[in-house]
């Protein structure tokens, strides 16, 4: 009987790879004829069956045996045949299994997850064993994917931010994951394992918004999947918050929207301001110093969403107001934005000074005393007052020289002795 000189051996191969197989035999009479054959038979309760039973299939004639650009369906159990045409035959089996490179079946995917809640981003990978797989963000200012540090703890936090999970399923090798079905014997020998790979991002907020990247791989190939994720939140701060115009009792302000939404619709912008309370020996204000506090009287405003600016009304001349705007949507009031600082122009006081008080200092000179108007009538800061007066009998107002009184009190010096004044007093800011 003819004798091998070459046997092929168990081949492993990657999918869409090609292989070159030999198989030579020699006999002592005639040069034997090499055959090569597919073993069909399927799988039964006593295990893998070869024997003379066995379904056989000719592929090939030959003694090289060319596996090109290998599917899945050429997984299985193959027979290299010498025949040396006299009756003797003789045989040799091996196997091809077909190794899956890691592959997604979707490629991407989109997560809306509600701010303080975990994001689970998954990625299922098909392909051979072993996968491994590394987690990448892009960054929103150079566009390229970095890969995230899972042991990154914040400070706010106790815990990694990131946690990655890995579950391992029964080899999916049923289907050649293209539509194809193996039948048989043929699907114990592609190896093509399902494995579920998780990142939980515990406690999103605004700043997790982005695209993120699972990168699978094995020994036979890589894929990419790719995941966005929105965080549903309050929206971020109103921007750029101007006064641009300022009257007496109005003011124009003017802002832009935030440049984050909280992927949810803006349904509304709040105005609020209040009169700034400087404390004793207060000379400047900052943002920290323009918050509200209880002791002021917050005003509200009510804005439409395709609005930003305002003109805020019925305002107290020479007035100190603080201002701020809020962005609202379906989950709330986001942060206030930067508040602005803004005096009110003066108008002329509304009420006159009061307590008015007379005193003859002589023969010719009378002391005047008065006290300021309540100060919501003073519509700005008291500069000083005017101070006039008149003989009653001529009728007539004298000014004097138009000085400037800052005091509550003047001496008033005539040389007209012993006659009735009448006196008035003019406040101004």
């Amino acid at each position: 009987p003819p004798t091998f000189q070459e046997k092929p051996s168990d081949v492993s191969i990657g999918l869409g790879q090609s292989r070159m197989i030999q198989c030579r035999a020699t006999s002592s009479y005639t040069i034997p004829e090499i055959r090569w054959n597919r073993i069909l038979t399927n799988v039964n309760s006593a295990g893998l069956v070869f024997g003379k039973d066995a379904r056989r299939e000719h592929i090939a004639t030959g003694e090289q045996l060319h596996l090109a650009d290998v599917r899945e369906q050429d997984a299985g159990v193959y027979e290299c045949v010498a025949d040396s045409h006299s009756d003797l035959t003789i045989s040799h089996t091996f196997t091809v299994t077909v190794n899956v490179p890691a592959s997604f079946e979707t490629k991407t995917d989109l997560y809306e997850v509600k701010r303080g809640e975990t994001a689970k981003l998954v990625c299922e990978v098909n392909g051979a064993k072993p996968v491994t797989i590394k987690w990448y963000r892009q960054n929103g200012r150079t566009g390229k994917f970095e890969e995230i540090d899972l042991d990154l703890v914040p400070e706010s936090f106790t815990y990694p931010r990131y946690t990655a999970l890995e579950k391992n399923f029964d080899q999916t090798n049923q289907s050649g994951g293209k539509g194809h079905h193996l039948h048989g014997i043929n699907r114990h020998y592609v190896n093509n394992n399902r494995t579920l790979f998780e990142l939980h991002i515990n406690s999103v907020n605004s700043m997790d918004n982005g695209r993120y990247e699972c990168v699978a791989r094995n020994g036979y190939g890589e894929d990419h999947r790719r995941l966005d994720l929105f965080v549903q939140d309050v929206p971020g701060p109103v921007r750029q918050l101007h006064v641009n115009t300022i009257w007496s009792r109005e003011v124009l302000i003017t802002w832009l929207s935030p440049e984050m939404i909280g992927n949810s619709p803006i349904i509304q912008y709040v105005i609020q301001y209040w009169k700034e309370v400087r404390l004793v020996n207060q000379t400047q204000s900052t943002d920290n110093d323009r918050s509200f506090s209880g002791g002021q009287r917050l005003h509200e405003i009510e804005m439409s969403p395709t609005e930003t600016q305002s003109t805020i009304k019925n305002l107290k001349p020479g007035t100190t107001y603080v201002i701020r705007v809020i962005a609202v949507n379906g989950f709330g009031r986001g942060p206030a934005s930067s508040s602005v600082r803004v005096i009110t122009q003066e108008e002329a006081p509304d009420a006159a000074p009061i307590d008015i008080n007379i005193e003859p200092m002589g023969t010719t000179a009378l002391r005047v005393r008065w006290k300021a108007p309540q100060k919501n009538h003073w519509n700005g800061q008291l500069r000083g007052y005017y101070l006039g007066y008149r003989l009653i009998a001529n009728n007539v107002d004298n000014i004097g020289n138009n000085d400037l009184i800052e005091n509550n009190s003047a001496d008033s010096v005539n040389n007209e002795i012993l006659h009735q004044y009448a006196y008035k007093e003019a406040k101004f800011n």
